[in-house]
Formats: structure tokens, C-alpha cells, sequence
């Protein structure tokens, strides 16, 4: 059996406390555990886990390592995507809320939310996949957020406020 980092651990209690959590970890803390877990722990239905999309391959790998030192973890309900290929996804017809059958996920964990940071469309900075997830979790408030980064904005909280009041 595995075992958990203090942070894991700790970070998985409070989202499954306050229905989300905003972790900032440095690299090689844990978060892809975190990220695999957590919606076990919370006992959710359809996880969508959201990662760069340089990362995927990686991450789809410790999945596979974690899910045979912490047995009963199948991912099953799991889907991974990678931000750009979720990016391109209105232009392609397609959006959040179609997966599972039309049914949503009812947890998004956001590995490196950090690219989640702009969602303010008006300043012609905002990204699409912050957009999508602004606009699914506003028409499907059940749903829950977990976010992880090793990389916070340095200038200021401000830009990641919209994140929290998601994790919360």
C-alpha cells in the first residue's frame, strides 16, 4: 500500500472538507497522487483531470504506477485531458458538459491551474479553457474544482481569486 506526504494528505482532507481545495506545491510534493485520489476520497462519480498538454503522457504513466501501490484505485472514472486539445474544443462543437453522455463531470482537478489565471475576457487576455471551466461550473454549481500548481503568479492573488471562489 502506499502512503501519503503531510501536503497530500492534508490537501485531500480539505477538498474533500470544503468540496475543493487550491494546493500550491512545489515540484515533486505530490500533486499527481493528489490529483488521482482526491476524487476517490470524495467518493465523486466523473472526474475530469486536466493537465498541460506536454504532461500528459507522464501523467497518464504515474497513474499507472500509483494505481498499483494503492489498490481499489481503478480510474475508471477518470478522464484525462490536456489543456490545449480542451482549449480547441468549442471551435471543434464540443465542450465540458458533453462528456460523460451529456451528464458533466462532478469533480475538474487542474493540474498547473496557474494556466487558469486569466479569465477576463474583456482584456483580450483570457484563456479558453478558463473560459470553458468558468462556464461549466457556473451552469453546474454540484461540481467540484481542485486545483494544483507548483508555479503561483508572483505579482499578486488577484488573478488567481476567481480559481479560489471555484475550489470553494
Amino acid at each position: 500500500e502506499g502512503s501519503l506526504r503531510p501536503i497530500q494528505a492534508v490537501s485531500i482532507r480539505e477538498a474533500l472538507e470544503c468540496g475543493g481545495v487550491f494546493v500550491m506545491a512545489d515540484v515533486g510534493m505530490g500533486k499527481t497522487l493528489i490529483s488521482l485520489l482526491v476524487g476517490e476520497v470524495m467518493e465523486e462519480e466523473r472526474v475530469l483531470v486536466l493537465v498541460p498538454n506536454g504532461d500528459k503522457a507522464k501523467t497518464e504513466d504515474e497513474f499507472e504506477e500509483y494505481r498499483k501501490a494503492w489498490r481499489g484505485v481503478d480510474g475508471v472514472k477518470y478522464k484525462l485531458f490536456g489543456y490545449t486539445d480542451v482549449s480547441r474544443w468549442p471551435k471543434e462543437g464540443y465542450s465540458i458538459q458533453r462528456l460523460w453522455d451529456g451528464k458533466g463531470p462532478t469533480l475538474i482537478v487542474c493540474d498547473e491551474a496557474d494556466k487558469l489565471r486569466r479569465v477576463h475576457s474583456d482584456s483580450g487576455e483570457a484563456s479558453g479553457l478558463a473560459l470553458q471551466v468558468n462556464d461549466f461550473l457556473r451552469d453546474n454549481p454540484h461540481c467540484k474544482l481542485v486545483a494544483l500548481t507548483a508555479t503561483p503568479d508572483k505579482s499578486g492573488v488577484k488573478d488567481y481569486a476567481h480559481i479560489l471562489r471555484w475550489c470553494l
